[in-house]
């Protein structure tokens, strides 16, 4: 899947599933590639990964149907451009409060007269095989903000009418921590917000997204994104290692379900 075939989904209303990619393990991110998810979040913000560590990791995506947009560190336009040049499909931006830093990350995703990304897609355009990088790139990119301070609250309606701007993604548990709710899912003020992030969201056909798995359990968290944040389309659900523990657990069950007696 493309960029661009992952935009029109949301754009269509329908829901996409992702995972979290955090090891610095080329072999697990290969294996997250090929679990069947929409997309992944290559976070790179907390995650212990270096420019080369990342690249290897992007290579694992590249025959994948799965859309690998990486979590940069910070919203600044040198960092934003490295991790596209080394084969991001899109970014999450983190640390967004005002309406000029929304802007700057969505320039700095895009390539002049859209924006003020500098040219030099190396591994991105498959080392100069792919002729066609440049001339779609502007369309495929995939530009998501992280909700997480509670300062762009105040002006959330107008960050989802700019252009280029595909998703807005809701990290819960900072989010509820610049409000001074941490992790009160219940909180009145909380709840407001999420509903406010998503109706703004889906007035201007951009994706609203969340966490999953800060909720709890599967059927914790949906009873709660079902009842709190109806029209929510990008799910992220577990990072690798915990997928890595859920999948041995279900292996363990059904050998010790059927060997042992």
């Amino acid at each position: 899947m493309t960029g661009l075939e992952l935009k029109n989904k949301w754009r269509e209303g329908q829901i996409s599933v992702g995972g979290w990619s955090t090891s610095s393990d080329a072999l697990i991110a290969i294996n997250l590639a090929r679990v069947g998810f929409d997309y992944v979040i290559i976070d790179n913000e907390h995650a212990p990964r270096n420019t080369e560590s990342l690249r290897e990791i992007l290579w694992m995506f590249r025959d994948s149907e799965t859309v690998p947009i990486v979590r940069v560190e910070d919203n600044r336009p040198d960092v934003i451009k490295q991790v596209l040049d080394h084969g991001a499909q899109g970014v999450l931006v983190p640390l967004v409060g005002t309406v000029d830093e929304a802007k700057r990350a969505i320039a700095s995703c895009k390539y002049p007269p859209d924006g003020i990304r500098g040219f030099g897609p190396v591994a991105a355009s498959n080392y100069g095989a792919d002729d066609t990088y440049f001339e779609n790139w502007n369309k495929n990119v995939i530009v998501m903000l992280q909700i997480e301070l509670v300062s762009i609250l105040n002006v959330i309606e107008e960050i989802a009418q700019l252009e280029g701007l595909d998703s807005v993604f809701i990290g819960p548990s900072d989010l509820s921590l610049s409000m001074g709710c941490f992790r009160q899912w219940d909180h009145p003020d909380f709840k407001s917000a999420v509903l406010r992030i998503v109706k703004a969201a889906r007035e201007n056909n951009i994706a609203p997204g969340i966490a999953v798995d800060s909720f709890g359990e599967l059927k914790q968290a949906a009873e709660w994104i079902e009842k709190n944040a109806e029209g929510m389309q990008v799910l992220l659900t577990a990072e690798d290692g915990e997928l890595v523990k859920l999948g041995g657990k279900q292996v363990l069950r059904d050998h010790l379900n059927r060997f042992v007696k």
